[in-house]
């Protein structure tokens, strides 16, 4: 996050779990799109319509409009792009189980977030959590991952939940088969080296305290709209 008025931040030497997904994201996007090999040949177009992906990734909406438009909650950001067709959430196809346990760890903790100084942005944020509290999430349990592996495929985004009381997703990574062993892409620590887990998905969930299972969602090829820069917006 960064003080003042909300507007895309995009930094490659600082990422952590969730602006790495992002980041790899957009790039896949930006890569396969119309005419990406000539935007490269202009600096200016080329970082206009990546800002375009990310923030279409990134905001409710692919818009930016405060800081509550910023999909801060990773379930959030599941269901938003899945609703927008840029992802699919495979979850409850995996026959997932619902998590309802009540989601405000933003509005329980404000000291942990600059923004939230501003009671404004604590009503927001609670609208927010209640919508999600009320819908509930589906993920696939621990002891079911590798039941399911098989159906996971290299570039999955994966969201590990959260035991932590309020939080739905305590980690974020990308899915990649090695040898037969469905292992995680992520980036553990902000601004070091993005690792592959050293064990399966599914071990990694079940020694890492406070994770008890997983959210899928598949990158879908969608044609896109006509982008703007997220300068201009």
């Amino acid at each position: 996050e960064v003080e003042g008025f909300e507007r895309l931040v995009i930094n490659f030497r600082g990422l952590d779990c969730v602006t790495f997904v992002e980041n790899v994201f957009a790039l896949s996007r930006f890569v396969r799109a119309a005419g990406a090999q000539s935007l490269l040949e202009d600096r200016k177009s080329a970082e206009d319509v990546y800002e375009s992906i990310l923030s279409e990734h990134r905001y409710r909406d692919g818009q930016i409009d405060g800081y509550v438009s910023r999909l801060h909650y990773f379930s959030d950001w599941v269901e938003d792009n899945h609703r927008r067709g840029l992802v699919r959430n495979i979850s409850a196809e995996l026959n997932g189980i619902l998590d309802s346990e009540p989601v405000d760890f933003m509005s329980t903790h404000t000291d942990a977030y600059a923004q939230l100084i501003d009671t404004s942005n604590i009503s927001l944020i609670k609208e927010t959590e209640e919508r999600l509290s009320a819908a509930g999430r589906r993920y696939v349990p621990m002891d079911r991952i590798d039941e399911v592996a098989q159906q996971i495929h290299d570039g999955d985004i994966i969201a590990a939940t959260s035991t932590l009381a309020g939080l739905d997703v305590a980690h974020t990574g990308i899915a990649l088969w090695i040898d037969e062993t469905l292992h995680l892409l992520h980036a553990p620590l902000v601004g070091e080296a993005v690792q592959i887990s050293e064990t399966s998905l599914a071990e990694r969930i079940e020694k890492i305290e406070g994770q008890d299972g997983i959210i899928i969602a598949r990158p879908q090829d969608e044609p896109r709209r006509e982008a703007t820069s997220a300068r201009e917006r």
